[in-house]
């Protein structure tokens, strides 16, 4: 069964907000990530809490979660591409 990859970001979060979470979707699918669902939270509020618990960070976006389990934030994402470690979180050989 495929991870379920979700990018969590807000849709009034401004142009590099935007920006970021085009590159991040770009990134997790060009390192293979089949299916990636973006979710703006400030539109469909119910996992916000949940967003907020687990990362800790509270309005900074786009923040990646693989099976509901934080990854990282953009940069993080970059830095784990860079050291190799993406494909692994996300769960692909």
């Amino acid at each position: 069964m495929a991870n379920k990859v979700i990018i969590y970001s807000s849709s009034c979060g401004g142009v590099l907000v935007q920006k970021h979470t085009i590159a991040m979707n770009s990134l997790v699918t060009s390192v293979g990530c089949a299916s990636v669902q973006v979710t703006y939270i400030d539109i469909d509020g119910a996992d916000k809490q949940m967003v907020w618990d687990k990362s800790g960070m509270k309005g900074k976006y786009p923040l990646l979660f693989v099976d509901d389990e934080f990854v990282g934030d953009y940069q993080a994402v970059i830095d784990l591409n860079e050291d190799g470690l993406l494909r692994p979180k996300l769960g692909i050989a």
